[in-house]
């Protein structure tokens, strides 16, 4: 019996780095600080849409 194997390839985004939507196809799961830090209050909604 054969098991199969995967990585979660996650990736912190909302930082302030401003790559966010060329990273987003390459990851499978992502840690999208909300504007508390780097950000303003709008910045999560906008990698929540370019995610979609």
């Amino acid at each position: 019996m054969t098991s199969r194997r995967t990585i979660d390839l996650n990736c912190d985004l909302g930082e302030g780095a401003g790559h966010d939507a060329a990273v987003m196809p390459l990851i499978s799961s992502a840690n999208i600080a909300s504007g508390g830090h780097a950000g303003d209050r709008g910045g999560g909604c906008y990698r929540c849409r370019i995610r979609q």
